[in-house]
């Protein structure tokens, strides 16, 4: 079966988040978890300002980026160590 494009790239990235996060003392898994976290919530972000930029309304873009972001799909993904998170925030 195929991966999600970007593989290497998080696998990169999950490596530079294990040694700039050791401050959290806990261990690796929890550390790659907290980079999705990131991730995802950096992908709701900008959702949030294309749609404010798209439609000049805030509201409009609070609703579209909550809706996605507590959306359990994403969810399940923000809290997971997964590639999916950084697809996320390319497809954002």
């Amino acid at each position: 079966p195929a991966h999600p494009p970007g593989y290497p790239l998080f696998v990169a990235l999950a490596q530079v988040s294990m040694w700039l996060l050791s401050g959290l003392g806990t261990g690796k898994a929890y550390r790659v978890n907290v980079l999705c976290s990131l991730l995802t919530a950096c992908g709701v972000y900008h959702l949030h300002r294309a749609v404010r930029m798209l439609t000049g309304s805030a509201p409009a873009a609070l609703a579209a980026a909550g809706m996605y972001g507590l959306s359990p799909l994403i969810w399940n993904n923000a809290v997971q160590a997964e590639v999916f998170a950084l697809n996320n925030l390319f497809v954002c």
